[in-house]
């Protein structure tokens, strides 16, 4: 019994002391925002040439081509 209750005491005073680091790990260094940035640069940088082509893509489907309907158009060739 005694043994028990040493072991309950032990767990009890240790458990704050090991949560403590986690309850105050929120401080990023200046690298670490550096790095977050680069990121968040890169994803932008790629982000805005696939809007410009799914604008294309879109104005491609959506417009209406009259010139290309005369190319499917058989012509009569007089020979």
């Amino acid at each position: 019994m005694r043994g028990l209750s040493a072991l309950i005491l032990v767990i009890a005073f240790a458990s704050p002391g090991i949560a403590g680091p986690a309850a105050s790990g929120g401080d990023a260094g200046l690298l670490v925002w550096f790095f977050i940035g680069f990121v968040a640069l890169f994803i932008v940088s790629q982000l805005i040439p696939g809007i410009i082509l799914t604008i294309g893509v879109f104005r491609g489907l959506f417009t209406r081509n009259d010139a290309g309907k005369d190319a499917t158009q058989p012509k009569d060739h007089v020979m």
